[in-house]
């Protein structure tokens, strides 16, 4: 199961990351960086997030 959540948090922070660019590269208006620093730390917390699960699955593995 950490594995899958680990998949499937991994899976969503790619596209947060890839709309997070295209905002970036569209923000000539002021209110497409405060979303686009949004959705760059919503990536990070998923990326985080899956990280956290495969760590934790690794440390379980060794014990």
């Amino acid at each position: 199961m950490d594995w899958l959540s680990a998949t499937l948090a991994a899976t969503l922070a790619a596209p947060l990351f890839l709309m997070a660019v295209v905002l970036f590269r569209q923000s000539g208006r002021a209110r497409t960086l405060p979303a686009a620093f949004a959705l760059i730390s919503l990536s990070m917390l998923s990326t985080l997030g899956a990280l956290g699960f495969a760590g934790l699955t690794i440390i379980e593995w060794l014990r």
